[in-house]
Formats: structure tokens, sequence, C-alpha cells
């Protein structure tokens, strides 16, 4: 808890994003991880602003300049916490309440994992939440993890049948199988990244399964298959370093470029992909994810097969006897599917569960933000809870989206030869990465909400908006141009 000393009856009560539920080491993760069960407060923003301050440290003076606390729970438990941390945080609020009776309004807010906490704790208790605040609203974690667990499975299919992916044994500490899988993933990643392997199938790849061997043989390039994998998916095309657009001596096409997106993508999410489903095995008592029903060809419409048109002009090859090729193949015994525990997946999907916790159901001032190239909880998240209001007519005029767009083109190169991933990471891309004025702006705005009991609208928003080039506010067509997820349909079958 910070509390200043001309507080004025406002909180804000931060909920923290998913955590490692155990030590990563370097380079298993650059940098390395250490258990974290220290509470935050505001958001743990580590990117600083022009001036090397930390935005964090803005957000935290900017709330207790204007005579609001800041409170925040590290939560008993990490990993997949949402149920305990709605809990930990009622407990919470009660105990402030208790020292600080006179506090009046309260902003539930978070950010990843920790938005879909803050809307929970709102949806149970309506009654102690005035605003609410999510940034990179996941929504749907039964979605992303089916996301998650695709990417997994279609490596492991194409590349490296030694990747378990699924089924780990759950009666040894976790971190024994995860190490292992995540250094098999990432030697794929580093082999597969290798400009000299796009074209050819790198003699590295000593673990190709079957589905891999058919391919190397037919002469199917392994970028064409990064390529499909990532429009089988909800990888954005889109990266930190690589917008899909630039070239250079070195990045002739764009679909190079493409691939180099897609990769970054993957390396950015496998870890946290590999851990997150491993835990939640752990949670629910088995495997969770499921593609046994899973028609990976209904998701290649016409159109995408329009953009592999350079298959004939670059490779001499058949575009649709390519690709046909290859979702046979994924649709044949070659590439055996995962059946989920039903035990496990019907906990999994439980909506009084430890994950699938939240309904969209919104009755106060409620802000959320997204990246629309965010490759940990693609940005369907926020069209999801955009159409759910919009169908609500309790919930009319209380949501304000926000996304966050990237530009046309912003990779930098060295030279004029390769793509520098040696700078910040583009806006409108990556997980939970706003810039100084975005978070400000956007506290700012859930301040003025719950001081006024209203949400943002006329000439205070426009006003707002001009200060945020790359933030648009959502409308229908907003919402529209984000793609559709695979997902949501997939799982109301």
């Amino acid at each position: 808890m910070r509390i200043p000393s001309n507080y004025k009856g406002i909180i804000f009560i931060h909920s923290h994003g998913y955590r490692y539920p155990f030590d990563i080491p370097d380079p298993l993760l650059p940098g390395g991880y250490k258990l974290n069960v220290e509470p935050d407060y505001v958001p743990s923003i580590i990117s600083k602003d022009n001036n090397e301050i930390s935005v964090a440290y803005q957000v935290e003076n900017f709330l207790l300049k204007r005579g609001v606390a800041v409170i925040g729970s590290g939560f008993p438990v990490q990993g997949w916490n949402a149920s305990v941390a709605v809990n930990s945080n009622k407990l919470l609020l009660d105990l402030f309440k208790s020292k600080y009776p006179q506090t009046k309004k309260v902003v539930a807010w978070g950010m990843s994992l920790g938005s879909n906490i803050s809307q929970a704790f709102a949806e149970k208790y309506p009654d102690l939440v005035d605003a609410v605040g999510l940034f990179s609203y996941t929504n749907s974690i039964v979605e992303v993890l089916q996301y998650a667990g695709d990417i997994i499975w279609l490596f492991k299919t194409f590349f490296d049948s030694t990747i378990k992916g699924f089924g780990y044994n759950l009666t040894q500490p976790s971190q024994i199988e995860a190490y292992q899988e995540i250094a098999k993933i990432l030697k794929l990643l580093k082999i597969i990244s290798n400009p000299d392997n796009l074209s050819k199938w790198s003699s590295e790849l000593t673990n190709l399964p079957p589905v891999g061997v058919q391919l190397k043989n037919a002469g199917v390039p392994p970028l064409l298959v990064l390529l499909l994998m990532n429009y089988l998916t909800d990888v954005p095309d889109k990266s930190a370093h690589y917008d899909s657009v630039s070239l250079s001596l070195a990045v002739t096409k764009n679909y190079i470029h493409k691939v180099f997106a897609t990769i970054e993508n993957v390396v950015d999410a496998v870890v946290l992909g590999v851990v997150a489903l491993q835990d939640l095995e752990k949670q629910c008592g088995g495997i969770t994810y499921d593609n046994s029903k899973t028609n990976y060809t209904n998701r290649l419409s016409n159109d995408d097969r329009k953009y592999f048109d350079f298959i004939k002009t670059d490779f001499n090859l058949d575009r649709d006897t390519v690709l046909n090729s290859i979702l046979g193949l994924l649709a044949s015994p070659l590439a055996p599917r995962i059946t989920a525990n039903p035990q496990a997946r019907q906990k999994m999907l439980d909506p009084n569960g430890i994950i699938n916790i939240v309904s969209n159901k919104v009755r106060k001032p409620t802000f959320v933000i997204t990246s629309r190239y965010d490759n940990a909880t693609p940005a369907f998240g926020i069209s999801k809870i955009y159409n759910d209001v919009k169908k609500d007519q309790l919930a009319s005029n209380k949501l304000l989206a926000l996304l966050v767009e990237a530009n046309e083109k912003y990779t930098q190169f060295d030279g004029l030869t390769l793509p520098r991933t040696d700078t910040p990471k583009a806006q409108g891309t990556g997980h939970v990465n706003f810039n100084a004025n975005e978070w400000l702006s956007t506290t700012a705005l859930i301040l003025y909400a719950v001081e006024n009991n209203k949400n943002l609208d006329g000439v205070k928003l426009n006003n707002l908006l001009i200060t945020l080039p790359n933030v648009k506010l959502c409308n229908d067509d907003v919402i529209n141009t984000i793609p559709k997820s695979f997902y949501e349909k997939e799982l109301s079958n």
C-alpha cells in the first residue's frame, strides 16, 4: 500500500499478470527469472521514456500527487491464480478500508492476466468497484491457451517429434520438464531462423517428424511451412522489430520479412506457452489442450491463399498443390492429434473454476487498451468484450476501448542489409507494450471517470486522442479490422 499524505478517498487496486511458478535461468529466458511473490501496487512497467525515468514510477507519482492511494497483492500462489487473486483482492480491500474508512471510490486495474482478475473482481463485487482499467485484456484465457497449444503442436508436428508439448509428468517438479522443453524449442527456433535454413531443411533438424520428412522429400521449403503456421493460428504478422513490409539488400521479399516476424512473435511467446500449459495441466489434473476435432483446412480462406501466389513465381511450385499437401498431412495419421483428459478439460472450461472467470459483464466505467499485434494475448480479446458490451443494454456507454496501432513501416536496418532487433519494440506490437504517454493518459482517463462518475466523451476524449497518434478509439469499423479468432467459434461447437 502507498498512501499519500493528502489521501482523498480514491484507491487504485492493482492485479499483476501471469508470473512463472518457478525460477527460469538465463539463457532459457533472457536475463533469467526468479520466483516473485512481491506485490505490484502499480503496473510493473520496465520501459523508460526519453528522460530515462521509469514509467512505473511516473504512473505511481501521477496518482500519489493527486491524493490517490495505490495498493496491490502479490497473491499467495503464482501461475494460474485468478480465482485466488480475486479473493485476495477482496481481503486486501477490506483491510485497507478498515484502516482508511474515508475511502469512497475504488478502481480495479491490471494488465494481461491481471486484467482478467480485475474484470472478474468487478463482476463478483460490483458494489465495491467504481471503475475498471484493463491493459492487454486477455478476455477468454481458454482461447489464448488454445492458441499457445496450436503453436507448440505445429512446431512438434513439422519440425521436432521430441517436443512433448502435452501430457507432462504431474508427479515431479514442474521445472524439470519445462527446462527441457524450453531449451529444445529455443534451439529449434534458432536453427530455422537462420536465413540459410529458410529455403532448405537444415541437417541440424535431426528429429524431423513424419510430416517434416514428407515435406522435405517433396521439396517444400521451411519458410512456406512457417508462413502457413502464421495463417493457421492467430500469431500476428507484424512483430516488435519486423513490419513484414520493409525490404533491404538482405531481405528482398516481404514474405521473408513476414517469416522473421512470425518467428520473433513465437520466440517471445513460447516460454510462456510451455510453462502456462504445463501449469494448467498440473492444476486441472491432466491434458487440457485438445485439437482432436480441429479442421485446420477451414482456417485458410481463399483470400489467404492469394497471399501465397509467390510460390509459383519464386519456387516454381503450384500454389494450391503445396498448400493442400501441407494441410492434408495435418489431417492425416502422420500428424497425431491431442485429445484432452475430459475431467481436466471440463475443469478448465468451468465458468466458476480457475481459468474461465470473466463474462464481460460491464456495469462501471471500463477502459480497455491493447496492441493490434500483441503476440501473447491477440487482439481478439478486445473484440470480444466490445461485441459483448454492444449486445448488453445495461452496459451502454460504459466501455471505452482503445487500440494501439502500428506504423506501416518501422523496421530499422543495419546499413542496407540486416534488420536490427536491438531497438525498442514498435508501437502496436508486443505484449503490454505501451509508452509513457499511453500509460499516463489512460491512467488520467480512469481517474477522471471515477472522480466524475462517468466515462469520457466529447471534447475531452478527442483532445486526449490527438496526443496519442498511434491510438484509435474502437468503433464498429475499427473492430471489424481485427481478424476474427478461430478459437471462439471452434470452442463454442
